[in-house]
């Protein structure tokens, strides 16, 4: 009897937190929200004012320009066709005026990302040096761009290397610095994902042979300097830190308005730097925490 007591008074207590629940609970209403603009047409580097009716509680602004599109704010993966670039500077060494082979550009789908010899000879690395060009003593000297549509596999990490090997003699060994990286995906409609650049590749240098020299690396570049004249053979390799070349970062806006009291009527937006047809959005939404709203109004904007 007292057990049966006891459940009976605990499902009361449910059904009366439930009831509880239920009456605190408020549906949020759609925002009531528009967006005006004076012109349409605009100028390179124009200000832009918006003007605003109505009113919720978060307004994020997305400007349409390249990594600010509204369709794309929830893309993470993007099909279009790889490509590299960078620019190298050789120094010392034999002075011959034609490109050698103490530098090559590797590339791999199947390296574990464990450095050490075993692993790195374990992988699959092809030559791609002849995609490139290589500096004969010129600073800055120019890849070009290098096509790697054939290592993209969907989700498949892909591995940048490049390897070092000089030897002993009379001369100086080569030092090579590489700098300005740019690994990009190039999409159907041209415009340009960025994968990674000099800044925010990681890398992972490896001695092979002699480690008395070895790769140096900082956000702005890459540095093999070898060694001096009669200095041993010498092999070491860099190697990226895994790039996924389908995966892209989402589309960001603008935070404008995020305080439910604050009063918004106008948002002045720096202008463009290049023209094109952008289509403007404002992300407008009523929240609580049981529910939200949200609408969207968008504005094409010509910039000539």
């Amino acid at each position: 009897m007292k057990q049966n007591i006891k459940f009976a008074l605990f499902g009361l207590g449910i059904v009366l937190c439930l009831c509880a629940c239920k009456k605190d609970y408020t549906a949020v209403e759609s925002p009531s929200f528009e967006v005006a603009v004076d012109s349409t047409t605009y100028s390179v580097g124009k200000p832009i004012i918006f003007h605003f009716s109505g009113t919720a509680d978060v307004i994020t602004f997305f400007s349409g320009a390249p990594g600010s599109e509204y369709k794309f704010k929830d893309r993470t993966t993007v099909e279009g066709t790889p490509q590299m670039q960078f620019t190298s500077y050789r120094q010392f060494g034999a002075t011959a005026a034609t490109p050698d082979t103490t530098l090559k550009l590797m590339i791999s789908n199947n390296f574990r990302n464990v450095f050490d010899v075993e692993n790195l000879k374990a992988a699959t690395w092809t030559d791609i040096s002849d995609r490139a060009q290589f500096s004969t003593g010129t600073d800055n000297t120019p890849s070009g761009v290098i096509n790697l549509a054939d290592f993209n596999k969907k989700d498949s990490p892909v591995y940048v290397a490049f390897k070092y090997h000089d030897f002993k003699s009379a001369v100086s060994q080569r030092t090579w610095t590489i700098k300005n990286i740019l690994v990009q995906n190039k999409l159907a409609d041209s415009t340009l994902a960025t994968v990674a650049t000099s800044a925010s590749i990681s890398w992972g240098a490896l001695d092979v042979l002699n480690n008395a020299k070895v790769w140096s690396f900082s956000s702005t570049q890459i540095q093999m300097a070898g060694g001096a004249i009669g200095t041993d053979d010498n092999e070491d390799w860099i190697i990226s830190q895994p790039l996924f070349f389908n995966r892209t970062a989402r589309a960001v806006g603008v935070s404008i308005r995020n305080n439910p009291t604050a009063v918004l009527t106008d948002y002045t937006f720096a202008g463009y730097s290049s023209p094109g047809t952008y289509t403007v959005s404002f992300e407008a939404i009523n929240a609580s925490k049981w529910d939200n709203k949200q609408v969207v109004k968008e504005i094409t904007i010509t910039v000539r």
